[in-house]
């Protein structure tokens, strides 16, 4: 997953990159203006501004051509017109009107200039693949000249006033340049923000004005415009607000843009290098949102942050500056299907290397290996059923473990790494209550009044620990057993604890202890005294017969006693797991065998124990066990007969046997011979067992981590083999 996870993140920074790029280019290099356009257009529509009101449009329309005669008209009529706007006093006026060449009458260019003297009139320049200026005498009474060139973009719109694209300065920023002498020309071509075309410029008909029927107070003290509106007469634009109407005429665009000049309108480009960073910023929102969000979200996010760019762009087209949105909106488009296809292909081998895992790790269990799903569909549909499959298999082997852990008998509590519990079995709710979870392991076992127990503080240990007893005030004792659980990647995982409740088991071993304490003293002080009286009681007190008769019960039961207390010890004490030499133990056995043996004329035949022979073990049990062979070896065998000792080592295992000469044992005897109290009645025997040395030698040379065993047949005597691992 670590290998998945990197892989991840690199993919993502590759993405990042290219993306990033790629909207820098779009941005920087305005390869996306198309776009901007359109998005500027909307704007333009939904934020249009009002018309100046002290700008007036006089319209040589259709009504005055009607009036007046077809154009051209001669330059009295327009004389005409400008004393009349003289004689209302306006502040500035616009003939957009080409006088480029003199009149047929030299008198009437005459009339015209005389006429301009009485106005403060600019005229336009011709802008064709040369300037053409107004012709001498109209230019030497004009107040200033200048181009009325348009900047149509790749679209043919009209969005930008046409500074600095030709050798004249433009009409409208000669006559702005006099109205507002400290005026700054615009380094690049500014966006005009066009008036609402249903409240636009105040216009009048040129015959109405010629006529006198326009009152002065509507031109006093404006700026008039005087130009061609009517059809086919004069050039029209296309722009951003002309939609499914008419073009605009070229007096309107001159009077828009005079408006955006004097009213402060003109729409600034914000800084290229501002528009990249602006771009950027979303997608790099987007970008981080992959990362942290759902994949369900970042459709949301990503929507989010376009519409956010867009009413940027907006907010700032009304505040006067343009910010072009289309390369950011593009970078936003553009990185979901690059994600997605990356995303896609990592994590179809996410899900590939997952499943090798899940098969690697089920196939050396019980369960079936992960299945294969059989399904049509693409590799992630398949791949997507085959994880369907192996985490229905996985839940099986998860609620089996539940199913285990859970069940168990004893209290058991999972722990997280700082103590909490996770999770409590039903043994462990009906010890501690139902409101177990996310409680400390501590404050649990506090709630049951320990009267002795672990240092709580420090319970459980994350190192391995032998079991530790809890004893309550109530007197019940339970043994307390914890497992420090580590995750796959070898972090801190928990406990898993386990309160096994030993109050009966504590209170058997103590009525144990007491039935041998009983055994050991109770009863062989009575037998020792009985002996004790009959050896020192006068011949005659006690009839020989008698005495002999008691003197053999109290010895039978001094060793019944004996015999009991050492197989219990047996039972219940763990060897010492010291290094001993078994040839000298059996030696040590021998030794102590032979005064018995030589009283019955018995030879004890040693083979093997010249040389060192180490197990580990209890050297006193050991020797005990190998007495009671031998003894019952000298007992039941017959007189002057040999018992064979011998000792081998082989394969790491020593093995020792004891031979007799005795009546041996029938299969029948065999099969009970190892219990307690199996006591068998042989004639020749010269005393009675009580049928505890043979359980004691299986159970201490099982606790030893050995094994005995009997080969015998009836008349033939008997071999105990024991073998012990070799130290």
């Amino acid at each position: 997953m670590r290998s998945v996870s990197r892989r991840v993140l690199i993919e993502w920074a590759a993405v990042a990159a290219v993306s990033t790029v790629l909207v820098a280019v779009l941005a920087g290099f305005s390869l996306t203006a198309r776009a901007d356009n359109l998005i500027h257009d909307v704007a333009a529509r939904l934020l249009p501004r009002a018309a100046g009101a002290e700008i007036v449009v006089v319209a040589i329309d259709d009504a005055s051509l009607a009036q007046l005669g077809a154009w051209p008209w001669p330059r009295d009529r327009h004389a005409a017109l400008l004393r009349r706007l003289a004689e209302a006093r306006p502040r500035a006026v616009l003939y957009d009107v080409l006088f480029t060449e003199p009149a047929a009458d030299p008198a009437q260019d005459a009339g015209l200039a005389r006429a301009m003297r009485g106005a403060r009139v600019y005229l336009p320049v011709l802008a064709d693949r040369t300037l053409v200026p107004p012709i001498p005498t109209l230019a030497a009474k004009a107040a200033g000249v200048g181009a009325v060139d348009v900047h149509l973009d790749e679209d043919g719109l009209v969005r930008r006033a046409a500074f600095g694209t030709v050798a004249a300065e433009p009409l409208a920023w000669a006559l702005y340049g006099d109205l507002a002498p400290a005026a700054v020309a615009p380094g690049s071509p500014p966006l005009i923000r066009f008036a609402d075309p249903k409240a636009s410029y105040a216009t009048a008909s040129f015959a109405s004005v010629l006529a006198g029927e326009v009152p002065d107070a509507f031109i006093k003290d404006r700026i008039v415009l005087v130009g061609a509106t009517a059809a086919g007469l004069g050039e029209r634009f296309p722009t951003p607000l002309s939609g499914g109407a008419a073009n605009m005429p070229g007096v309107e665009l001159q009077a828009n843009i005079i408006d955006n000049l004097l009213g402060g309108h003109m729409v600034r480009d914000v800084p290229r290098a501002l528009v990249i960073a602006a771009c950027i910023l979303p997608l790099w929102l987007l970008l981080a949102a992959f990362l942290l969000a759902p994949p369900r979200w970042t459709l949301v996010v990503g929507a989010g942050l376009a519409a956010l760019l867009l009413c940027v762009s907006m907010v700032l087209y009304g505040l006067g500056f343009w910010l072009p949105p289309a390369a950011g909106v593009a970078g936003l488009a553009l990185v979901f299907p690059l994600w997605g296809w990356r995303r896609l292909a990592a994590t179809s081998d996410g899900l590939a290397l997952e499943l090798t895992r899940l098969r690697a790790r089920l196939a050396g269990s019980e369960e079936a290996p992960v299945a294969s799903s059989q399904a049509g569909g693409d590799v992630l549909a398949r791949q997507m059923e085959d994880i369907s499959l192996a985490i229905e298999q996985v839940d099986d082997l998860r609620r089996f473990a539940a199913d285990a852990l859970f069940s168990l008998p004893d209290a058991t509590l999972v722990l997280d790494p700082n103590r909490r519990v996770l999770a409590a079995n039903g043994a462990a709710r009906a010890l501690f209550g139902e409101a177990v979870h996310g409680r400390s392991a501590s404050a649990l076992i506090g709630s049951l009044s320990p009267k002795r127990g672990p240092d709580l503080d420090v319970w459980p240990p994350q190192d391995a620990a032998p079991p530790v007893e809890l004893v309550l005030t109530d007197g019940r004792a339970f043994e307390m057993q914890s497992v420090w659980r580590l995750d796959e990647a070898g972090a801190p995982a928990g406990w898993i604890v386990r309160l096994a409740d030993v109050t009966l088991l504590k209170s058997a071993l103590r009525q144990r202890e007491q039935a041998l304490q009983l055994l050991t003293h109770d009863m062989r002080s009575p037998q020792t005294s009985i002996l004790a009286l009959l050896q020192s009681a006068p011949e005659a007190s006690v009839e020989a017969s008698l005495g002999g008769r008691i003197a053999a019960y109290a010895r039978r039961t001094l060793a019944l006693a004996d015999g009991f207390v050492r197989l219990a010890r047996a039972e219940d004490a763990t060897p010492r797991r010291q290094k001993v030499d078994l040839s000298d133990v059996l030696m040590e056995a021998a030794d102590e065998l032979w005064p018995q043996s030589r009283q019955r004329g018995m030879t004890i035949e040693q083979a093997g124990l010249d040389e060192p022979r180490f197990v580990r073990g209890d050297r006193e049990i050991l020797t005990r066990v190998f007495v009671n062979l031998l003894s019952n070896a000298v007992k039941y065998g017959p007189e002057h007969s040999i018992i064979r000792l011998t000792a081998s080592s082989k394969d790491g295992v020593v093995e020792v046997e004891v031979a007799d000469e005795g009546p041996g044992f029938t299969a029948e005897e065999q099969a009970r011979l190892f219990g307690a109290f199996s006591a068998f009645e042989r004639p020749q025997a010269q005393t009675d067992g009580v049928g505890l040395g043979l359980a004691f030698v299986q159970t201490a040379v099982t606790r030893h981590g050995g094994q005995v065993a009997l080969c015998s047949a009836p008349g033939v005597g008997a071999v105990f083999a024991v073998s012990l691992p070799a130290a």
